[in-house]
């Protein structure tokens, strides 16, 4: 008996088995000649092409031009291959189950579902949808309130939503998404990046750049260290130099005695400074930790002033700051204590001027000066200081003890030798003072002294 009508690959087959009973008349308006029919001639199945539909077989295609239907013949019944339908479960072991054909751009053979579905949060039937205002409240990816395309293969079940689901942007290449709904068409999209849509901008968050995880790379908006030596072939600019007044005004304090810059901006007198009133950089470098807390050497580089300052810290101890000396802060007054003069400590040097202190003046005897110049000195000499403002004399006023005119009794003796320079007054030595008046040098005013010098050659 005939089994079923198939359509296979645009081919139409026809199965058939042995024969049976007569099939009833060709139906109305059916073409009377030149039927194709399939016929069993008792051992096996025939086909060609007959005038008239031979009653006794079956297998007969005929064409309804009446209904313009095509229908063929079962054995009982006449069968219309576009609006009937085959059930039979078992067909050359091919399940057909129910067919149907929607009018829309998707084709669903379970729920019939088809084209357009603007809200996706709801099961959605294996197929192809569209939407012409999508909106993440309605479960498309993005709210665009414009055209999205949604491929989509759901689970058999119908009582569950478990669909992998592809949705596109109608016209923009670069907005594709995908998502497993999970049971709930509220579940997030994730964007497919590919070489369109890449790069900068694109938010594209990958696990490593050029197969190195984010943590091996420096960061520029956060605090970072590297373990490794850091190299420049350019300039470092910025970054160096404190960072405020309002810190920590302790030159101990980690955050200004560290590896690098301090951050405060300090005083010489803030605690622990070198001195002064005048504001410092604090510059340390550290042996190895970096930590703060390592072996260091803090500086103290002036910030309106000259006269760079520094000390050490040695196993957690600071010693004291030392001044460094410069072409700005030496000379007189300056405080430097040099170990040499061009090389030579200051033994090398003989003291080339020598001078006594005042000495009480005696007549007809000898007063003497140890010169310490280690040598006969070239030039030495004689001469009177007042001791008090009088006679015309202001104290200090030196004058010059020369010999006077007349007998030997007046003359002035003053000899040197390696070691002393010596002086003899003659007993009736007198002073021309200022006033107009002569007085002796041994005057009882005691205006007077003596003082002795020699000075030697280098």
């Amino acid at each position: 008996m005939m089994r079923a009508l198939l359509l296979t690959s645009g081919v139409l087959v026809l199965s058939m088995a042995e024969a049976h009973a007569a099939c009833p008349a060709a139906p109305t308006g059916s073409t009377s000649d030149a039927v194709l029919q399939m016929m069993w001639n008792g051992s096996a199945p025939g086909l060609g092409l007959v005038n008239n539909v031979d009653a006794t077989k079956e297998g007969a295609f005929v064409y309804d031009s009446t209904n313009d239907l095509l229908k063929y013949c079962d054995g009982t019944n006449w069968i219309s291959l576009t609006t009937g339908s085959e059930t039979d479960p078992q067909v050359a072991n091919v399940n057909a189950g129910n067919a149907c054909i929607g009018t829309g751009s998707a084709v669903d053979c379970g729920n019939a579902n088809v084209g357009t579905k603007d809200d996706i949060t709801t099961r959605t039937a294996s197929g192809f949808w569209q939407t012409a205002t999508a909106t993440t409240a309605e479960g498309w990816p993005v709210t665009t309130n414009g055209w999205y395309h949604l491929l989509t293969s759901t689970h058999s079940n119908t009582s569950n939503y478990y669909s992998m689901q592809f949705a596109g942007h109608f016209s923009n290449s670069n907005d594709i998404y995908y998502r497993s709904t999970a049971g709930s068409g509220a579940t997030a999209w994730n964007k497919i990046w590919h070489a369109g849509n890449d790069g900068s901008g694109s938010g594209l968050d990958a696990d490593t750049l050029d197969a190195f995880d984010s943590a091996q790379f420096l960061r520029s908006d956060a605090d970072d260290t590297t373990t490794g030596n850091l190299t420049s072939n350019k300039q470092f600019i910025g970054g160096f130099g404190a960072m405020t007044t309002g810190g920590v005004l302790d030159w101990n304090d980690s955050t200004n005695a560290r590896s690098g810059n301090g951050y405060t901006i300090l005083s010489g007198a803030a605690s622990n400074g070198p001195g002064g009133s005048f504001y410092f950089h604090p510059f340390s470098f550290e042996y190895s930790s970096k930590t703060g807390a390592g072996n260091m050497t803090q500086f103290a580089i002036p910030y309106s002033q000259n006269g760079v300052s520094y000390r050490t810290r040695v196993s957690g101890t600071w010693n004291g700051w030392n001044k460094m000396w410069d072409s700005s802060n030496d000379g007189a007054g300056s405080g430097l204590d040099a170990d040499t003069l061009d090389g030579l400590s200051s033994a090398s040097f003989l003291h080339t001027y020598a001078e006594s202190s005042q000495i009480t003046p005696t007549t007809a005897s000898t007063m003497s000066f140890s010169h310490g110049l280690g040598a006969r000195p070239e030039k030495f000499g004689v001469f009177l200081e007042a001791a008090s403002a009088t006679y015309g004399f202001a104290v200090g006023d030196r004058v010059a003890a020369v010999s006077g005119d007349g007998d030997g009794a007046r003359q002035v003796v003053v000899w040197a030798n390696a070691t002393t320079v010596n002086f003899k007054a003659p007993s009736n030595m007198i002073v021309r003072c200022p006033d107009g008046s002569n007085r002796y040098i041994t005057d009882g005013s005691g205006v007077f002294k003596v003082v002795l010098w020699a000075e030697k050659r280098p």
